[in-house]
């Protein structure tokens, strides 16, 4: 098993990271992958899903700045 085969080239998702962790630790346990590879790939899976998390997280946070403060910038929400 090489990293393409292990879908770490294919992460787009955290939902493919976590596809992509389940075939790394099947390789190891099926002897395709050392232990010390099947690491290696997974450090790999685990900075994606950080950064995509990171990406996502940022992505809400200005939608939500974005619908409270309107087109024109100014706060639209009446807050108590």
């Amino acid at each position: 098993m090489n990293e393409c085969d292990s879908g770490v080239a294919r992460l787009t998702t955290l939902a493919d990271a976590v596809d992509a962790g389940a075939a790394i630790i099947a390789g190891v346990g099926a002897g395709e992958l050392t232990p010390l590879e099947g690491t290696d790939l997974i450090k790999l899976v685990e900075a994606f899903a950080g950064v995509r998390a990171a990406s996502d997280l940022d992505g809400r946070v200005a939608r939500l700045e974005q619908a409270l403060t309107g087109a024109n910038g100014a706060a639209t929400c009446k807050c108590r």
